[in-house]
């Protein structure tokens, strides 16, 4: 049986040799290669047990925002995790719900939303890692209802005219149709305005939905104008006074439109191209909703939150 080998080097956790869950690969009736396989129409990633070292990481960053920016304020705090497309692909997985426990344990002054019973294997793109935002109904209401913010459900659909062939498709190449991305609009999200800083604090206006960047070589940056340090969304039709701060990855870019209804300013950030120390340069955190929404994959590799 092959098993994930770990090796520390220069205090970096890396990771050899096939990432599945001490499984042998390929599974019946699939073809892998470097980490990727086909299944069901799907190519997936194998995802590792959960990493002690990457998952404590986390954690610990999410403590520290707590203790630094929320403690002592009205604020009301969750936390969100999106589980990976294999946790749908292979039955007995276990590295989604082992990482649930840990996250429930490790971060009690958080409210836990479980997202996986709202998913299937059709919510994501079938090239890629990520998630559909015209299948995020149900889970976006979930979302709201449990922060108690409005739900919408009342969107128009709009679909890209391009070919969205996923990040799993560089790694793996069998012949497989173009991914389609579509979009949900209503007047709420059309009325709404963005503002995005630079990595020299630098206030940019964006749109909701990038035409522009998703034509660019890179269609999931359609929403929200790709990654993105800080963002702020404001809506003039919200509930006055109502906000919510969202800690996100690239996931929480297609579902925080879908957020907008229930608030009159939304305000994402992306530990990844922003420092947790300057954060209160861009939000005064008082009496916000702050959810963490992040995907078991960047938890279990997280290094790269600042």
């Amino acid at each position: 049986m092959r098993r994930l080998t770990l090796l520390v080097l220069a205090g970096v956790l890396t990771l050899t040799g096939p990432t599945a869950r001490a499984l042998d690969l390929p599974f019946p009736g699939e073809t892998t290669r470097e980490g990727v396989y086909l299944a069901q129409g799907h190519l997936a990633e194998a995802e590792p047990a959960m990493v002690p070292a990457m998952t404590e990481y986390a954690a610990d960053k999410i403590r520290y925002l707590y203790d630094t920016y929320l403690a002592g304020t009205d604020c009301k705090g969750y936390f969100a995790m999106v589980p990976a497309k294999e946790a749908f692909l292979q039955k007995g997985s276990l590295t989604h719900e082992v990482m649930g426990r840990y996250f429930r344990q490790e971060l009690p002054f958080l409210t836990h939303l479980d997202l996986t019973p709202m998913m299937d294997l059709e919510d994501f793109y079938r090239t890629d890692l990520h998630w559909r935002q015209e299948n995020l109904g149900e889970v976006a209401a979930y979302v709201a209802i449990a922060m108690d913010a409005w739900a919408e459900t009342d969107y128009t659909v709009q679909t890209w005219q391009g070919d969205f062939f996923g990040t799993y498709l560089s790694r793996m190449t069998p012949p497989m149709q173009a991914d389609t991305i579509r979009y949900l609009t209503n007047e709420t999200i059309r009325g709404c305005t963005v503002t995005g800083y630079d990595l020299m604090g630098r206030a940019q206006t964006q749109p909701v939905y990038d035409l522009e960047k998703a034509s660019g070589g890179k269609p999931y940056d359609l929403f929200l104008s790709g990654p993105q340090g800080v963002q702020i969304i404001e809506n003039p039709k919200g509930p006055a006074g109502k906000e919510l701060v969202l800690f996100r990855d690239s996931f929480g870019s297609s579902l925080a439109p879908l957020l907008l209804e229930g608030y009159e300013k939304i305000t994402l950030i992306d530990l990844r191209y922003v420092f947790s120390h300057s954060l209160a340069d861009y939000v005064d955190f008082a009496d916000q909703d702050v959810l963490f929404l992040y995907s078991s994959l960047l938890l279990n590799n997280s290094l790269a939150l600042k």
